[in-house]
């Protein structure tokens, strides 16, 4: 339980310090933007490597035509929980997916209780997780709110760690995701009210509160827009396969091939068939759960300019047009490149992405063909077992399913408890 009633609201920690967990793109850049835009804002950074991060970070909008820019000051920056978290107002966790948990673990002693505790991007069961930390905790943290945002606010790519990013695009509005338990319907309301407009306050964006958690669960994104472009680049990759510098695609959008456009709206089309499923079967508000090329075209408004067809869609946001298709240098023939497949495309999208979809399709018998085909497919790759196939089709009951963020992993076996 978060909230009971309006009159528990009594404590509060300092909403004008914000701990930023992790040092990835949007940690920068949001370390520039938020005391920029707020001179109230005190930021502190936890992070693993702390003497690398300067007292301002330097903010290059590069997506507007001699934009000047946004520099923004750095309170603190150190790798020691116990210094960054306590009193925090605002607590964000903006790293890869994979280790939300552990770091939710690592932080979870030092939380204020009153704080709002979220993420720069919820896809991967984040809320499961923050739920889970929370309940460790006996009863210490039983105001807590958990938010998460829907999408990355910002397209973002960092210059010199600790110090300078680009910033690529911005998103229209924040979809967000709050989690609290009020007796009182009309102070959940106010308290969503009050949180979009601090929210909205801090990152300078819009923000809309958007109905369940299974909106970021099932959204059509990152999970599906990076192993989808994935398998169309390289479904017939084999172990030890090298590519000609001349004959490798760079880009991951700007290029995209009707093959690539093509999975991205499979996988979609996959998702959009649980959301039926779950309409018909439960009581449950999945209005934000859309199809992705109508997703991104709304989301980025004129940043895209060609709205005709997906393939249109992806390749011409502006805000995308620096991302690139990791490649390594091959070891020996510095002529060749091999595949990245190290990278959150991966590690975070296959695990905490894709099989999440799929253990969530399972509980509502969904079949989810193109979802399963990448999967298969990424976790030769990647040298993990996440589904198996056998007579009867395929199932999570690999070897290695405990590693991901499949619900079933946080006792959301049912129907449900799934939408609860």
């Amino acid at each position: 339980q978060f909230y009971t009633t309006a009159e528990k609201m009594v404590v509060k920690p300092d909403k004008n310090i914000v701990a930023i967990i992790g040092g990835g793109n949007c940690s920068h850049i949001m370390a520039g933007v938020l005391n920029a835009y707020n001179s109230n804002i005190t930021v502190r950074i936890l992070t693993r490597r702390p003497n690398e991060w300067g007292k301002t970070v330097t903010v290059k909008k590069v997506y507007v035509d001699d934009a000047k820019d946004i520099v923004g000051k750095v309170s603190l920056a150190s790798d020691d929980p116990a210094k960054v978290i306590p009193g925090a107002g605002w607590i964000i966790v903006s790293s890869p997916v994979h280790p939300h948990e552990e770091m939710l673990n690592s932080i979870a002693t030092y939380i204020s209780d009153y704080a709002y505790l979220g993420t720069i991007f919820a896809q991967g069961g984040f809320d499961w997780k923050a739920k889970k930390m929370i309940a460790a905790q006996s009863g210490r943290l039983s105001h807590v709110a958990i938010f998460g945002c829907q999408h990355i606010p910002w397209s973002c790519r960092t210059i010199k760690y600790g110090n300078e990013v680009a910033w690529l695009g911005v998103k229209q509005y924040l979809n967000v995701c709050l989690s609290i338990d009020a007796s009182d319907s009309s102070f959940a309301k106010d308290f969503q009210d009050q949180f979009a407009k601090e929210y909205g306050t801090l990152c300078k964006i819009p923000v809309r509160i958007i109905g369940h958690f299974l909106n970021i669960s099932l959204v059509s994104s990152n999970q599906i827009i990076h192993p989808g472009r994935l398998w169309s680049l390289f479904e017939d990759y084999k172990e030890g396969d090298s590519y000609g510098k001349d004959e490798v695609e760079e880009s991951f959008y700007l290029k995209i091939d009707d093959k690539s456009a093509n999975t991205m709206q499979a996988l979609s089309d996959d998702i959009l068939r649980i959301k039926a499923a779950i309409k018909q079967q439960c009581n449950i508000d999945l209005k934000q759960v859309r199809d992705l090329g109508e997703r991104i075209a709304d989301m980025y408004g004129d940043e895209v300019t060609d709205k005709s067809s997906l393939k249109a869609i992806m390749s011409s946001n502006t805000g995308w047009k620096k991302h690139t298709v990791g490649y390594l240098e091959h070891s020996s023939d510095k002529s060749k490149v091999i595949p990245d497949f190290t990278t959150r495309y991966m590690w975070d999208d296959i695990p905490f992405g894709l099989v999440i979809i799929k253990s969530i399709a399972e509980i509502f018998d969904v079949k989810t063909p193109t979802t399963d085909k990448v999967i298969l497919w990424a976790q030769k790759i990647m040298k993990r077992e996440y589904l198996v196939v056998d007579s009867k089709g395929a199932h999570l009951t690999g070897k290695d399913i405990k590693s991901t963020g499949a619900c079933f992993n946080f006792g959301f076996t049912t129907k449900e408890s799934l939408v609860a």
